[in-house]
């Protein structure tokens, strides 16, 4: 059973080799025993018998998710061939599984996972309306109660925002092992790049990656605000930490703050620092935990919206 985790341990372990990601799944939990007289569905109240016999299968015991529409998920095996597996690293047991995929009964699964690219692959699970992700270390023995060696990512609304400005990263590096560390910038504004610690020769100072490399640190998020039309703009009162405008129809709005976005993949951190005309003021759904009063927090990037631009939200009086 996953663990109950601070946000930033949630954040390092996206990036951290030693975990997989494997899609979550809501349902009831039962395991799934293939003996020679059929097939036992244990659950917490009650032991369900197939006559149906699989004889691949039998001394297999897998741990799975029972789904409302009757189709059934495997996410670990604690036994096989009749010998217990628990003691196994996930990995070895996800190996068994996958020998066995072939020969399961028809509505069995076997839940997906990667260990590449995982927030992306967290992301097309929440936005095709998925239940979440857990991360699980790779070399990990199978618990059956809580385990700090597993993190629940459920899914958090998907929310509708506009990008008003971006934040800049931080400039000097103070973290540790300094002696390791390869970005670097001189007195004069020159940046060194090295195979780690200090440039020989030359004085200097260690340096974000971001900074060095010119990235955003963040996106700023907001909601729009319909304030009128643009010939009523000498009238219209805009909070001074809004930034407002007009849109290309004539509509007066103005964009409330609403959080930052620093949860994003290598590729669009790059695509939003070098080309910041294809965010900047564009409409785009990010996940995060709202709250009442319509902040964003933990925001992370999911996808721009071209199909929206700022006149449909006024014309259609969504306001976001």
């Amino acid at each position: 059973m996953p663990s109950a985790i601070a946000y930033t341990e949630v954040a390092k372990a996206w990036k951290d080799p030693s975990y997989i990601v494997e899609e979550k799944h809501t349902g009831s939990r039962v395991f799934i025993s293939f003996t020679t007289k059929g097939i036992e569905f244990i659950r917490e109240d009650e032991v369900h018998e197939d006559p149906m016999i699989y004889p691949e299968l039998i001394g297999c015991v897998f741990d799975a998710v029972e789904k409302e529409d009757g189709g059934r998920v495997i996410v670990d095996v604690v036994r096989y061939k009749g010998q217990d597996t628990t003691s196994l690293p996930w990995v070895g047991r996800r190996k068994i599984i996958q020998t066995l995929t072939n020969l399961l009964p028809p509505r069995f699964t076997v839940s997906p996972f990667t260990s590449k690219n995982k927030e992306g692959f967290y992301l097309k699970i929440v936005s095709s309306g998925g239940d979440g992700a857990v991360l699980k270390k790779a070399e990990s023995t199978y618990q059956s109660g809580i385990s700090d060696d597993w993190i629940s990512v459920p899914r958090r609304p998907i929310v509708e925002v506009v990008c008003y400005g971006f934040g800049e990263p931080f400039k000097t590096y103070r973290g540790v092992k300094r002696d390791e560390w390869p970005y670097w910038e001189t007195e004069d504004g020159e940046k060194i790049k090295t195979d780690g610690g200090a440039p020989e020769a030359v004085k200097a100072t260690p340096v974000t990656k971001a900074y060095f490399y010119s990235l955003i640190d963040s996106m700023k998020l907001g909601r729009v605000k319909y304030l009128g039309k643009k010939e009523d703009l000498p009238d219209v009162v805009i909070p001074t930490e809004w930034v407002w405008g007009v849109t290309e129809k004539g509509y007066v709005y103005g964009i409330e703050p609403a959080g930052t976005c620093r949860l994003m993949s290598d590729e669009v951190q790059k695509m939003a620092s070098y080309r910041r005309e294809d965010y900047l003021l564009k409409v785009m759904e990010v996940e995060g935990r709202l709250t009442k009063n319509g902040q964003v927090y933990h925001a992370r990037f999911v996808r721009l919206k071209p199909e929206r631009t700022l006149d449909d939200i006024i014309e259609e009086g969504d306001f976001i």
